[in-house]
């Protein structure tokens, strides 16, 4: 109901449980005129008395806003929380992204120790079903008013609990889940060097330890933007002082392609029936550079291969005109810039001639290419 004189109410707020969406008792707080804290306040208090938490010193506060509600929360109630009371702050999955990014690293549940897997919106479903009754509401007396939405609520509540069932499903399907992420997880990480992942585990760490006291150091774990667009596939480590090694050069591009054509997938299955001519045009060509991108990520595989290093070669040979000097010795090779930037020469260097030559062992499009065999450039 839009804000009037009118109107002695303008809306209600509420708590409820994030994992299993049943309102906390005596939590809906009424608005009299918008959104203010002082009434999110009383709720959140409400929902600490009345929810049971015993000995429990640490609670997740979920709200759209959390990253401005949050600044003066413990001067607003501090002395009326329990004592060490930990309040962990997040936004909801659905929301935080129309917030800024640094809002996504710092109170997306995703990076919350402990949070597991919650969307955080699930205030969002049970304001569909309240919605229904609201025009009844907006004229009954305040008496009237007040039954009407404890009658829902409790409605609801009691739904929640009859269907409990449901979450031992949800457990085995996350179990499994959970196995088949852990065998993917360890794959990926056995690819990647030891030393990199000793440094990025020990930095997550130190930031999940510090969030509470400083949020700001949630932002080590965003990174620049890859530019897929233009082909450079060296992601920005600057965040974390740590070197882009090939191996994850080529990695984070294959991300970025990945998210990038699901974007595009996305984009086609929004088109209508009948799309204009310039809808068309732009997945075309959308499509055209993603295929361009992924020819060059697909032909530098076998070279990532092989930690970065192109070939080795007989320093008595000439070098190839499309590799550059990896060492100071003359003998290690890889491609160098000029003919990454060209679609033509950087195909032409990926399906080179092999001729015999004092080479070491190295690999070329992915098979294992034997001492006296070398790649050069046609």
């Amino acid at each position: 109901m839009l804000l009037s004189k009118a109107c002695d109410i303008t809306g209600i707020v509420a708590m409820a449980c994030a994992r299993h969406g049943c309102f906390a008792p005596n939590s809906l707080a009424n608005l009299k005129k918008g959104e203010r804290q002082a009434n999110v306040d009383w709720a959140f208090l409400q929902a600490l008395k009345t929810t049971n938490m015993g000995d429990i010193k640490q609670v997740i506060l979920m709200y759209d806003i959390v990253c401005q509600y949050i600044i003066h929360l413990w001067d607003r109630i501090g002395s009326k929380l329990p004592d060490g009371m930990e309040i962990e702050r997040s936004i909801g999955l659905l929301q935080v992204h129309a917030h800024q990014l640094s809002c996504f690293f710092r109170y997306a549940s995703s990076f919350i120790p402990g949070a597991a897997i919650v969307a955080g919106e699930t205030l969002e479903s049970l304001w569909s079903t309240l919605n229904s009754v609201s025009p009844m509401t907006r004229t009954s007396t305040l008496a009237h008013r007040s039954e009407v939405l404890d009658d829902h609520m409790n409605d609801s509540n009691w739904k929640k609990l009859l269907n409990m069932p449901v979450l031992c499903t949800k457990y085995k399907n996350a179990s499994e889940m959970q196995e088949s992420a852990g065998i993917y997880f360890a794959k990926f990480r056995a690819g990647l060097s030891r030393d990199s992942v000793a440094q990025w585990t020990w930095q997550i760490e130190q930031a999940e330890s510090q969030r509470l006291h400083d949020i700001t150091v949630m932002d080590i774990m965003q990174t620049s933007a890859v530019d897929t667009h233009s082909g450079n596939s060296a992601a920005s480590h600057e965040s974390i002082g740590v070197p882009a090694s090939p191996d994850e050069e080529w990695v984070q591009l294959g991300i970025d392609l990945e998210e990038w054509q699901l974007t595009l997938q996305d984009q086609a299955r929004r088109l209508q029936k009948e799309p204009r001519e310039e809808d068309e045009k732009k997945i075309d060509n959308e499509r055209h550079l993603l295929g361009v991108q992924l020819a060059k990520f697909l032909a530098a595989r076998p070279y990532v291969a092989a930690n970065g290093v192109i070939i080795n070669v007989d320093p008595s040979e000439n070098p190839p005109e499309c590799f550059d000097n990896f060492d100071n010795d003359g003998t290690t090779w890889r491609v160098n810039d000029s003919a990454m930037e060209d679609m033509d020469a950087y195909m032409e260097c990926q399906a080179a001639e092999v001729h015999p030559t004092n080479a070491k062992k190295t690999l070329l499009q992915g098979e294992l290419v034997e001492k006296d065999e070398l790649c050069k450039c046609k």
